[in-house]
């Protein structure tokens, strides 16, 4: 209930509640204020809605963290305070779980274009970075425009790979038909059986417009079935094409089943869709043990002497094709000349029907006409309605200020005819795309459209019944509906941008631009609004209002007055709150990935070295991988190119990428170059990427070569045995050049040479295993493989020659006097520029707008042109002797150093930077109210142009640290950048602020009730300003810059204090202000955007493992999976989080480059290889090819590896851990550990004896039979293999035998009752496991009592100078004697688990809590405080004295 207003002012005035703050409340229920400044006010009545509404109000501003400051709990009411308190909290939360639920909708809102747009960015990335041509670049950009437009950019692989087998099947089955018309798979002489298995294995490849789909006079051995699209047939020497293959059509049918090589080419002439059958696919469908009667693989992988009818077939159509082609090819001049007719007769008609095709200009002019036109509708109306309404007249009339209104009415109009007559549009029906100019067809597309049935509503002339009714604006509102096609116009707009003018406008060129103009109009709409209530305030104060609402500052200058003003606000600050948290959103999208990827180098680093480390690796190995991961994350962007081309582009694209990386380093071997073009480019495409960083071993006597390597990047130096343990320098090897090549040929007992690199490398690998394969399949080729060693030899001799040629150039490099960008120089000179540019940056607006009525002295003049001199010497390094990198190669020469710094954009700003304007000082010293010293630097402000280099040297400083070995966590780098903007802004912005006070209070000098800025109301300013005068100062305009850094900080941070603020009689200030809130919305945006990122990418190997683990769990509970095995399964996935962090073996293995994988692998198992049946004897290279192939694996106690009397096809190299052999009764006969498992069945290839099962949780490598025999097969072992197994096969035997011997003597009856029960080690008396009850109970204690010590003594330390009470030391003792308890049951009775391995052991767990824990616990009870209570000290050094207890926080998270 409301008091009367006459007992208001005793019993609320009276009384510290909200209330009584809330001036628009006190106003009414006053009576002696209301009646004086409210005559529209019913003063007797009490106002409950203004009560409600203003509590909302209260309520709004606190949630969305505007915080006005108007409506405010009083500093003596505590329980208002408290819940304010609580309200704020809420206010946080609440407002952080909008921005979180933003992001989230946007994220899902259109999550595969979302998936498409990063996918996108890494490519652009990746191009830009490797400087890929721009033909192919061209190429990409089309295939994957196509891809996003019939697939939603996913490639074919993620959109089938997680369908069923069946469903793939009946996928497959859709293209028989096409199959089916090659006369090799014609239904009457193939089975449907044949023809599906070869359906299955079909791949579907997008061709980009221009495309090579198929290389003349090269053995590409491929089938290309045409599934949409064109494609032309050429040959090399004729101009025009001689053929067209078109939807149905194929080729290369022939050269596919005989082996010969293409006799036409063939390439795309728009985006064509094709079916491939390889070669590959091919010989694994024929060599099947169903489709024996082929007899594929007897007749050398072809069919040349084959009578299959299918075959003599294609060899029928195959000449045709070709007497077609060259009958085509003879009459191309007359075929040109009809289709050059043809096509003048096609613009003729063109041009008669006056249409406007796709990629005309006309639309890009259009499409920004009506983009403008349509923000001016929605700005122009609000501001002419809240003119109009401040006014209290809406009833209006037409006036000429609307004509331009109309202009826009009719040009819509126009568009309307224009696009119902004249647009043509591009169409992708039937696979192809077809400009569509029939203007029946226009005409329907258009008015079929939405966009026709929303133009035609905002066209309609509703406001012509204002000439019989009036209210004019009124009528014009339905124009406003035009806001619904923004997003469509800006998209029109980015398609037209890109098909005329080949501008590229990105997504987040899109959502920046929508979001420009959606905040321009909410703030326009907003300000409008608050100035149709506000009579008599001006427009800028309406529009400053609007942005520190919207933005949520609120400074709290300008409040609402009335019950009206206050339900506006409260909907402005509600929309405005969510808008703000949608921009935030926005932008935090193009942050941060859609999805947690295992492509973090973070993840890759965590993982791998948590699993070295576990297993004992030395450190020296650890520390290559943290190089290796170093290198590719700085000097290659993050990309390992063979393992992202795998990922994020089709076959086809990555075979021309990966032919354009190689082609140089291949081109240029001499052991290749009379070999055939198909050969060298298949050689292209099987090259190996690895990456070795300075000073790092590639080959030793003891590392093994299994083939041969191209330098990309960087310098490899090759060095003999000088005898006595030294080595000599024989060459350097450099870049696009080779080393190891007589490797491919010849199985190298001791290297004869040590290989290492000389700074960051990039090298190339081609095995022997891939190359023997490329010489099956290119019979011709084996011919190299006679004249290798002679071409290795004269290789090695020319190499000399080089090596000579290279000292000449060293020496002519050495008279050139260029400094290397690697020299230690050059990163200190860096870092001396960017000091410099800092002290411009700062010093400079600095002296400006604080340092009034200062002198130059010579101390400024010297430190000032002692910068410029360092800018200067900057200038002449960068452009005349700064050396650089092109191509992985070191340009020297001045006058490309010269063109290259002219290219980089950076002379421009150079030479602004340098021109002297201070000198006008010499004329003109001073310039009222700038003195000599702020002129002078006012003049010298263009000195901060160099600013926009400052990534550039920030990326530079952070490379030279990392080369000298300081490595800055690249979180901290980005939070530290960001930082540093933010103070720099505020810097700028705090001289800015205070400058426009100042020249205020200058110009009002003569009337001091004039002087309205904001520094004279807090009394920073001197009110009787001259110039010249007395010199400020230092203590003066150290608090003007902090007043003003303050003002700055709590704007640009959006918190908005509003002790400080604009002053509002100042337009200057409020303009000023309210474009500073733009800037500080930005700059908070970002910052979100920044942490959300970094937070999301903090712990991605824990996300990981718990995103797989609940996609786990739900899989079992759908599928109904039996409690016993969810069980075991979570117990293998928690083992797999302690051990690996939930990575498998065999993935962390593929995160580290081969040469280290291998070579932890031989380290790990080098034992067991050599007692293993013929690996022991192998040469090296094939130990290493079969350590290669090796997998990882984890088993629990109990899993089982085999059955007895199964297909031993796997063999196991059991690492750590135990395996029990069983009979077939379960009986434990023998343990086995750290020796091969199945060896005997696996060589013999037969059925295993027994069954083999972990007794504990064990570690084993594993090779599968077909890795086993594949390699053999690469490595040309197959028969080499079988000879050794004949000689060596009774060694197998024996082992069998005595295995079977041992399985009899087991079998017994007897010895199967003794051996039944199974030992288990039991679990000590008096242990108690992690997992039990009591644990979890006094773990839950522990950590409640330290939460108690986290709060109670900085409590006793602040607020407290008395004594301590006898209850509070009795109970403080309490907690310290379970702590004390607690230190003994962890050494006596807590049992531990370690490296996933659960210790009961007494002596073992409390070994490993000495070790690692009990320190810190036994420094935490010392009993500091008791002494203390004993000497009585008062309660603050009581509670000093427990400090020690709070070392006990470090151990939350345990």
């Amino acid at each position: 209930m409301c008091p009367h207003p006459d007992e208001f002012s005793e019993e609320i005035l009276t009384v510290e509640m909200w209330v009584s703050g809330d001036f628009v409340i006190t106003d009414v229920m006053n009576s002696e204020v209301c009646e004086a400044t409210k005559p529209e006010v019913k003063c007797e009545e009490c106002p409950l809605p203004m009560f409600f509404m203003r509590s909302i109000y209260f309520l709004m501003q606190t949630l969305f963290t505007i915080g006005y400051g108007d409506s405010v709990a009083p500093s003596k009411s505590h329980v208002e305070l408290s819940m304010a308190c609580v309200f704020m909290l809420f206010g946080v939360f609440g407002y952080g779980l909008t921005i979180a639920n933003m992001t989230s909708v946007l994220a899902n809102l259109d999550v595969v274009n979302m998936r498409f747009r990063r996918e996108m960015d890494i490519i652009a990335r990746w191009i830009s970075f490797r400087s890929i041509p721009e033909k192919l670049k061209e190429q990409i950009r089309l295939h994957f425009l196509y891809l996003n437009r019939t697939q939603g950019g996913m490639l074919d692989y993620a959109l089938f790979s997680s369908l069923p087998p069946k469903l793939t099947q009946d996928i497959a089955s859709m293209q028989l038909d096409f199959l089916q018309a090659v006369p090799f798979f014609n239904p009457i002489y193939r089975s449907q059986t044949f023809l599906l298995d070869i359906a299955n294995v079909l791949s579907r490849r997008i061709y980009s417009p221009g495309s090579q789909i198929l290389y003349q006079n090269e053995r590409q051995r491929e089938l290309i079935v045409i599934l949409e699209g064109r494609a032309e047939v050429y040959v090399h020497g004729n101009p025009k094409c001689v053929g067209c293959l078109t939807p149905g059509d194929f080729m290369g049918d022939y050269q596919l089943l005989f082996g010969t090589i293409n006799q036409v080419g063939l390439r795309s002439l728009d985006c064509t869709v094709v079916l491939v059958l390889s070669f590959e696919a091919l010989t694994n469908v024929l060599n099947h043990p169903n489709q024996n009667h082929f007899g594929f693989l007897s007749m050398g992988s072809h069919f040349r002497n084959s009578s299959d009818q299918g075959a003599l077939d294609t060899i029928k159509m195959s000449r045709e094709q070709m007497e077609a082609i060259s009958r085509s090819a003879s009459h191309a001049h007359e075929s040109k000349t009809a289709k050059i007719h043809n096509m003048m007769e096609e613009t003729d008609a063109v041009a008669k029907g006056y249409i406007l095709y796709p990629d005309s200009k006309i639309h890009v002019y259009w499409d920004i006409f009506a983009l403008l036109s349509t923000v001016y509708y929605l700005i122009v109306l609000p501001v002419r309605m809240a003119s109009h309404f401040g006014k209290s007249s809406l009833q209006t009339s037409f006036n000429t200020s609307y004509l331009i209104d109309y202009v826009a009415d009719c040009m819509f109009i126009l568009d309307m005819v224009l696009r119902t007559w004249f647009y043509a549009y591009t169409s992708y029906e039937s696979g192809r795309s077809e400009v569509v100019t029939d203007c029946q067809r226009i005409k329907q597309k258009y008015m079929s459209s939405k966009r026709f049935k929303l133009d035609l509503f905002a066209s309609f002339p509703l406001d012509i019944t204002s000439v019989i009714f009036g209210y004019h604006l009124l009528w014009r509102i339905p124009k406003t509906c035009r806001l619904l096609q923004i997003p469509r116009i800006v998209s029109d707009l980015q398609r037209h941008l890109d098909s005329s003018m080949e501008v590229t406008m990105t997504e987040v060129h899109v959502s920046s631009l929508l979001m420009l103009i959606y905040s321009i109009l909410i703030s326009v709409w907003s300000s409008a609004g608050w100035y149709s209530l506000r009579s008599g305030e001006s427009a800028y104060k309406s529009i400053y209002w609007a942005f520190t609402t919207l933005t949520t500052v609120g400074y709290g200058d300008f409040v609402p007055e009335t019950f009206a003003q206050t339900c506006y606000v409260f909907v402005v600050g509600s929309v405005g709150a969510t808008f703000c948290a949608a921009i935030v959103a926005n932008v935090t999208s193009f942050f941060h990935d859609v999805e947690i990827s295992e492509d973090s180098i973070d993840h890759k680093v965590k993982t791998s070295k948590l699993f070295m480390e576990r297993h004992n690796q030395h450190q020296s190995q650890v520390k290559n991988l943290q190089d290796y991961f170093d290198l590719v994350e700085s000097n290659q962007g993050g990309f390992n190119d063979d393992i992202f081309l795998n990922q994020a582009v089709p076959e086809h694209l990555k075979a021309n990428l990966l032919t354009y990386l190689t082609q140089s380093m291949v081109l240029n071997c001499d052991l290749f170059a009379g070999c055939e073009s198909g050969f060298k480019r298949k050689l292209m495409l099987s090259l190996e990427q690895s990456f070795f960083v300075a000073e790092s071993v590639i080959t030793t006597a003891s590392k093994y070569l299994d083939g041969m390597y191209f330098v990309k990047k960087g310098m490899v130096e090759i060095f003999s045995d000088a005898g006595g343990g030294s080595l000599k320098l024989e060459r350097q090897v450099e870049v696009d050049e080779y080393f190891a090549e007589g490797c491919l040929v010849h199985h190298w007992g001791k290297q004869p040479f040590m290989a290492r690199s000389s700074i960051d490398t990039e090298l190339w690998f081609l095995s022997r295993s891939t190359f023997y394969i490329l010489m099956d399949f290119f019979p011709k080729v084996q011919l190299v493989l006679c004249n290798i060693d002679n071409k290795s030899r004269q290789s090695a001799r020319r190499s000399s020659m080089k090596t000579i040629q290279k000292s000449a150039e060293n020496f002519r490099k050495m008279k050139s006097n260029y400094i290397h960008p690697d020299n230690y120089f050059i990163q200190f000179w860096i870092g001396l520029v960017l000091v410099v540019i800092l002290y411009n940056i700062i010093v400079l607006p600095f002296r400006v707008a604080y340092m009034e009525n200062h002198e130059i002295t010579f101390t400024w003049l010297f430190m000032d042109y002692c910068g410029d001199a360092i800018l200067a010497i900057d200038v002449f390094i960068r452009a005349s002797t700064l050396a650089y990198y092109n191509n992985n190669r070191l340009v020297v020469e001045r006058g490309k150093i010269w063109s290259h710094y002219l290219k980089s954009g950076k002379l421009k700003w150079h030479l602004i930077s340098f021109v002297p304007i201070e000198t006008i000082t010499l004329a003109m010293p001073t310039l009222c109210p700038l003195w000599s010293l702020q002129f002078w630097s006012l003049l010298r402000i263009n000195r901060t142009f160099r600013s926009v280099e400052m990534p550039y040297f920030f990326n530079w400083v952070e490379t030279s640290l990392s080369k000298v070995g300081v490595k800055v966590p690249k979180n901290i780098l980005r939070v530290g950048k960001l930082l540093m903007l933010i103070l720099l802004t505020a810097h700028l912005v705090s001289c800015c602020f205070f400058m426009i006070a100042n020249f205020d209070q200058h110009a009002n000098a003569n009337s001091p009730l004039n002087q309205r800025n904001w520094a004279n109301e807090e009394g920073l300013i001197d009110s009787s300003p001259s110039c010249p005068g007395d010199p400020v100062d230092s203590s003066a305009y150290i608090r003007q810059y902090v007043a003003s850094m303050y003002f700055a900080i709590a704007t640009l941070t959006t918190v908005g204090y509003g002790d400080i603020t604009a002053q509002e009689d100042s337009m200057t200030e409020i303009f000023f202000a309210t474009v500073l809130l733009v800037i500080g919305t930005a700059i908070y945006t970002f910052v979100i955007a920044l942490l959300e990122d970094i937070v999301s990418q903090l712990d991605v190997t824990s996300s990981l493992y718990k995103e797989k683990l609940n996609t786990v769990a739900k899989y079992m509970q759908i599928q109904g999976i039996p409690d016993s095995i969810k069980s075991k399964t979570v117990a293998y996935y928690e083992n797999l989080w302690r051990t690996q962090k939930g990575i498998k073996g065999s993935k962390l293995f593929q995160y580290m480059p081969r040469s280290l994988s291998i070579e932890m692998k031989h380290d790990m198992i080098s034992g067991l290889l050599n007692s293993t049946f013929f690996v022991k004897d192998s040469a090296p290279d094939i130990v290493t090819s079969l350590l290669n192939a090796l997998t990882f694996e984890v088993y629990l106690p109990d899993d089982i590896l085999f059955y007895e009397g199964e297909k031993c096809d796997t063999l196991y190299f059991i690492y750590s851990g135990e395996i029990g052999y069983f009979t077939s009764g379960n009986v434990r006969f023998q343990t086995v550990h750290n020796c091969p498992v199945g060896e005997c069945s696996f060589f013999l290839f037969e059925p295993t004896l027994c069954t083999a099962k972990s007794v504990d949780t064990s570690e084993s490598f594993q090779l599968k039979m077909e890795d086993f025999i594949a390699c053999l097969a690469r490595n040309r072992q197959l028969r080499p293999y079988i000879e050794y197994f004949e000689q060596n096969k009774d060694i197998l035997l024996s082992a069998k035998s005595s295995t079977r011997k041992m399985l009899q003597n087991f079998s017994s009856t007897k010895m199967s009752k003794m051996l039944a029960t199974e030992k288990h080690n039991p679990i000590p008396k008096g242990v108690i496991l992690p997992s039990s009850p009591v644990r979890e109970i006094w773990d839950a204690a522990a950590l409640m009592f330290v939460v108690i010590f986290v709060i109670k003594i900085p409590i006793q330390i602040s607020f407290s100078d008395t004594g301590v009470n006898r209850f509070e030391f009795l109970l403080d003792s309490a907690l310290d004697l379970f702590f004390v308890v607690d230190v003994y049951a962890r050494n006596m009775h807590f049992a531990v688990t370690k490296d996933g391995f659960l210790v009961t052991n007494p002596k073992e767990f409390r070994k490993i809590y000495m070790t690692k824990e009990f320190r810190l616990d036994a420094l935490s009870i010392v009993p500091a405080s008791i002494v203390g209570y004993c000497a009585d000290v008062d309660r603050r050094t009581y509670g000093f004295l427990r400090l020690f207890e709070l070392i006990r926080v470090l151990r939350f998270g345990k």
